[in-house]
């Protein structure tokens, strides 16, 4: 955000940050999952393969669900969420979430190849 207000403007930075909320919402819930993810995984690493593998693909579709979901439901509750005066985050929203997606899944790419 301090990047964008210094290059563009504070009311950009304003804007990243609401539309950035809904995103962090996702990622504070894979923060706590991968929390106790890397430990169970890493104490069975090399034992059950198809174990950590299996568990990384049913988080990846469990994200891309509610990722979908939720740029379906964002129409709805967006107006009752967030001021009209920051009604041009709404477009930004998908695109962070995508990152989100993406977030979560480099992140297990590289712990667990």
């Amino acid at each position: 955000r301090t990047i964008i207000a210094v290059a563009i403007s504070v009311g950009a930075a304003g804007i990243y940050a609401v539309s950035n909320k809904f995103s962090n919402i996702l990622i504070q819930i894979y923060n706590v999952f991968n929390l106790s993810w890397t430990e169970s995984a890493s104490l069975h690493i090399g034992e059950n393969d198809s174990f950590i593998r299996d568990t990384f693909n049913m988080i990846l579709k469990l994200f891309l669900s509610v990722c979908i979901l939720m740029v379906l439901l964002i129409p709805f509750i967006f107006n009752i969420m967030v001021n009209i005066d920051y009604s041009e985050a709404y477009m930004y929203i998908p695109l962070l979430l995508i990152g989100m997606i993406f977030n979560v899944s480099v992140l297990n790419v590289f712990l667990f190849p």
